[in-house]
């Protein structure tokens, strides 16, 4: 993780004093043991990152200055994962690794194989967190979408869109993407697949079978490797 990077949703300005609370204000309070006068910086996933000075530690919340503000432009480029829901212990993994590699959007569904059909809002909130620390501990500057719809035909983004296909005759993935392709969708099944339903919508959405490996993957694997290369052939790989 960058050195003392924090998370504060709102706009930066230089001059401007600010307020850390919850978990961000008890993790330099207890974490960090940071004292009063000390920097640390704060992203507000929007393109902004602040470099600011610690006026004041109180118990619940924590007061900073800003010093100086550094601003970076958003990619042209989309890359989205439509996932349906797998095993919490999986999600929590395919959110943290695509947030560290780029993914600009990540949507999430029942599928009808799903053995996890909704999410609590306590669990909604989880997924946030996560993609917030993975936002932190990667140095991204822009925080990916979240969203979430009821089955996979509600879906209705344009672009390239493409699924994971088993057959001998799919395509490598590689094949039929490069740097013109600024929107991709890529639509991963839970752990048993996506049904021949399933399949029979995504043919319709004009979505293409793609193979990732020779392997068969895990769907936790099959999405962190499709955002990898999908992010990579765009030309984004390491951006911010």
């Amino acid at each position: 993780m960058p050195v003392d990077r924090f998370f504060l949703d709102q706009e930066f300005k230089k001059g401007y004093k600010v307020v850390l609370s919850g978990d961000e204000a008890n993790h330099i309070a207890k974490a960090t043991r940071k004292l009063k006068g000390e920097t640390l910086s704060i992203v507000n996933g929007r393109g902004a990152l602040a470099t600011c000075e610690i006026d004041s530690i109180e118990k619940k919340q924590v007061t900073v200055s800003i010093l100086s503000v550094e601003s970076s432009s958003p990619s042209g480029n989309r890359s989205i994962l439509v996932q349906a829901l797998p095993r919490l212990n999986r999600l929590d993994s395919i959110i943290e690794k695509v947030t560290e590699l780029g993914v600009s959007e990540i949507v999430l569904f029942p599928g009808e194989r799903s053995e996890k059909k909704e999410l609590s809002e306590h669990q909604k909130k989880r997924v946030h967190t996560v993609i917030i620390n993975a936002l932190k501990q990667s140095g991204r500057l822009y925080l990916p979408k979240l969203s979430f719809i009821g089955k996979l035909s509600e879906y209705k983004r344009g672009g390239l869109k493409l699924y994971g296909d088993l057959s001998p005759s799919a395509e490598m993935i590689s094949s039929v993407i490069n740097s013109r392709c600024n929107a991709v969708s890529f639509f991963v099944g839970p752990e048993s697949g996506f049904s021949e339903n399933e399949i029979g919508i995504l043919k319709s959405m004009a979505a293409k079978g793609v193979t990732l490996s020779e392997n068969i993957l895990r769907t936790d694997t099959a999405a962190i490797a499709a955002i990898s290369i999908i992010v990579y052939l765009q030309g984004d790989f390491g951006k911010r």
